[in-house]
């Protein structure tokens, strides 16, 4: 598949600190911010709304693509769990199901006294891809 665009999703992102995504989330800025959630204790959920791309057809593909690193997180869509591409050399990328109008985006990043997400400098990355021409 090759890549046709990207689209960064900086800015707000909503969080929680722990597994529920009820009530109120705090604010954090991706990329800029990623040091805030090695403060946090336990699991951290993040959660970022986003619309369909325009022009998206049978022959495209979209991908989530988040920092290299992240190799333990979970990743739903629209509620629904995603499984992670079996097929990538690089970075954490999940292919995304068929999107809606207006999507849901969640990151689970594990919970760990080691973790140091401080040193991530890259969003997370929506990818078009070109499907594979089928056999």
């Amino acid at each position: 598949m090759s890549l046709l665009h990207q689209i960064r999703l900086r800015g707000p992102w909503e969080f929680f600190s722990s597994d529920a995504i009820d009530g109120d989330p705090d604010r954090i800025h991706l990329p800029d911010e990623w040091e805030r959630l090695s403060e946090m204790a336990g699991p951290v959920r993040l959660r970022r709304r986003f619309h369909r791309p325009t022009g998206l057809d049978a022959s495209h593909r979209l991908k989530v693509r988040i920092p290299t690193g992240a190799d333990d997180c979970g990743v739903e869509v629209n509620g629904r769990p995603i499984e992670r591409s079996p097929d990538e050399r690089e970075g954490a990328v999940w292919l995304l199901p068929e999107l809606e109008l207006s999507n849901v985006l969640v990151i689970t990043l594990s919970g760990g006294d080691d973790r140091d997400w401080s040193t991530w400098q890259e969003p997370v990355v929506l990818e078009i891809h070109e499907a594979p021409p089928r056999r």
